[in-house]
């Protein structure tokens, strides 16, 4: 089973560091990624994001509606 928290400031961060080791679970920190770091982690995503905003500039975009997305 897996938890993730998200504290939001170092006093929650150490208070669940604090419980965990307490009741002896293993636990990993991993530090959060920010979201463009994320989306240009690998050349196919960095790729495919900038040909997806050049086809938006270039006017191939094309919208859609929110009922639309989950057909």
């Amino acid at each position: 089973m897996t938890f993730i928290a998200h504290p939001t400031n170092k006093e929650q961060e150490k208070a669940i560091k604090a419980f965990l080791e307490a009741l002896e679970v293993p636990y990993e920190v991993h530090p959060e990624k920010d979201e463009t770091e994320y989306l240009l982690s690998t050349e196919a995503n960095a790729k495919c994001l900038q040909q997806a905003m050049d086809d938006e500039a270039n006017g191939k975009g094309k919208k859609i509606s929110v009922d639309e997305i989950w057909k």
